[in-house]
């Protein structure tokens, strides 16, 4: 008789899978909502910085060491473009002087005379982070010992976006019998 109680009180149940995230194409379809939200994300972001027209577009937030933002130039500063003498030529800002590596010893007088005032002098080239202008001021200290060399941060085209006066030509410079 009890095998009959017992026999009647058992009761037929399913157990339930406790992880279902072992479900078949679970795994799958998780990582494609990752991805799909990541990359919507990421288009979202390049959208927002494209279309910011404040965005400064010579670089972010972060200087080198030696670098100057463009606000944080003093009036009366040096300008010493680091460019080829056909760039400097073309258009550079108003006063500045060309010291560039090709020409650098043929160039360097200008700059002795002009350090004379004792303001600080900003070297730019032209691209955001160019190496022209960095290797400039590193021998300008080096070789006249002057500390106040400072690299402006985003270059000319920082100078060209602040449109600070500009000029062509080069001083004494003679190009076809005419002085430009």
């Amino acid at each position: 008789m009890s095998d009959s109680l017992h026999s009647s009180r058992i009761v037929k149940t399913t157990r339930q899978n406790p992880f279902p995230a072992r479900n078949k194409g679970y795994v799958s379809r998780l990582i494609f909502r990752i991805f799909s939200i990541l990359g919507i994300s990421f288009f979202l972001a390049l959208a927002a910085y494209f279309a910011n027209p404040n965005a400064p577009r010579y670089g972010g937030n972060g200087l080198k060491e030696g670098e100057i933002l463009l606000e944080n130039v003093q009036s009366g500063s040096i300008w010493v473009d680091a460019r080829s003498q056909a760039e400097y030529v073309e258009g550079h800002v108003k006063g500045a002087i060309n010291v560039n590596e090709n020409s650098y010893f043929a160039q360097i007088g200008a700059f002795l005379d002009a350090i004379s005032t004792g303001k600080p002098a900003i070297v730019y080239c032209a691209a955001e982070s160019c190496d022209s202008s960095f290797n400039v001021m590193r021998m300008l200290k080096r070789e006249t010992g002057y500390p106040d060399i400072y690299v402006l941060h985003g270059g000319w085209l920082a100078i060209k976006e602040a449109k600070l006066p500009l000029e062509t030509g080069y001083p004494n410079y003679r190009l076809g019998g005419s002085e430009r």
